[in-house]
């Protein structure tokens, strides 16, 4: 009988006797607490993070990282009170290697720019172990989608309404960022070419207006945010027309007769799809109130025209001329010209 039990430890194997392995500790003692992981900050996006502790060197079978979503009503001094993944923020994401011996993990799933306090609980057969609250991080902002962005004329001003959704996120700051659409996306690194405004109240507002674009020329536009953890750069819209500018017509005295009177104009360098002069004569004081019944003539190739002539006038009365550009966008008339014909 003794040599038979002599022999069970060669059957049975090493943890014969005991039911664990001396060196991995003993599963009759709740595991020490373990030590706060590090986040590394080089590896952190909106929604993932990347820990790294010591390995813990004791009897344990289970290693779990907990993260707290902190708000402002948080209780820094304790962040884990009551802690339950039922919250949406929270997360909860076991070790799926070996737990005794791992000493890195990434998480997934975080929620963007959100504040988070992390912490290891390990556990045995004779308890669990919650380890001490790292350092409070926040993951990077989502990239902002592509904006809405309409055309605006503003009191002669082209501008382009920007619409874009809440972002929270503790944003610190917000832009939008706009270039000439000729240009390849990699120049809006190039600062010389991009046209930016910031956003007031980064974390709540949703639209702005940025003013004094070029007339009748398309641009796309982006968003760029940022918050303490990192910055980010949103899609890229799709391009959007400004609306035109009309140039000041300049009279050819050269071609003044009692019926016909010349101009000429600067090359309005836009996308146009219509130029036109429109001519009234003067019936008030007030030009802008006579034009509402203005004769209207097509200037022929909008894009490259520098000139026209209006004929059939009648002889020794006033008139009053103005320039239309118009384009996919809207229209605009240009200043008013007064002249009398001989």
């Amino acid at each position: 009988m003794g040599d038979e039990l002599a022999d069970l430890p060669a059957i049975m194997g090493k943890d014969f006797g005991y039911g664990y392995d001396d060196s991995l500790g003993d599963p009759n003692i709740k595991p020490r607490i373990p030590p706060a992981p590090k986040e590394i900050e080089e590896k952190r996006t909106a929604e993932t993070a990347f820990f790294i502790f010591p390995a813990q060197q004791q009897f344990i079978d289970k290693l779990i990282i907990q993260l707290v979503a902190i708000n402002d009503s948080s209780d820094l001094s304790n962040p884990f009170s009551g802690f339950s993944t039922s919250v949406e923020q929270n997360r909860s994401f076991s070790c799926t290697t070996n737990p005794r011996t791992t000493t890195q993990m990434t998480v997934k799933g975080l929620m963007p720019g959100t504040k988070y306090v992390a912490r290891l609980v390990i556990t045995n057969p004779s308890g669990t172990a919650a380890g001490k609250p790292a350092d409070m991080f926040m993951t990077l902002p989502r990239a902002p989608p592509a904006p809405t962005v309409v055309p605006k004329l503003v009191d002669g001003d082209c501008q382009l309404e920007v619409s874009f959704p809440e972002h929270g996120q503790h944003l610190t700051r917000l832009v939008v960022q706009c270039i000439e659409d000729s240009e390849p996306d990699s120049s809006f690194d190039d600062h010389e070419k991009v046209i930016e405004a910031v956003v007031m109240n980064p974390e709540t507002s949703t639209s702005r207006a940025v003013e004094r674009m070029r007339p009748g020329t398309r641009y796309k536009v982006r968003l760029f945010a940022k918050n303490s953890a990192g910055q980010v750069s949103g899609v890229v819209s799709s391009s959007s027309l400004t609306y035109p500018r009309a140039h000041q017509l300049i009279e050819n005295i050269s071609e003044r007769t009692s019926t016909t009177i010349g101009f000429v104009f600067d090359n309005h360098d836009q996308e146009l799809t219509r130029l036109s002069i429109l001519f009234i004569p003067n019936k008030s004081k007030d030009p802008n109130k006579d034009f509402v019944d203005a004769i209207c003539h097509d200037i022929p190739d909008p894009q490259s025209a520098r000139r026209c002539k209006v004929c059939n006038l009648k002889p020794d009365v006033t008139y009053s001329f103005r320039l239309r550009a118009e384009n996919h966008s809207g229209f605009q008339d240009g200043p008013i010209s007064q002249i009398k014909t001989i």
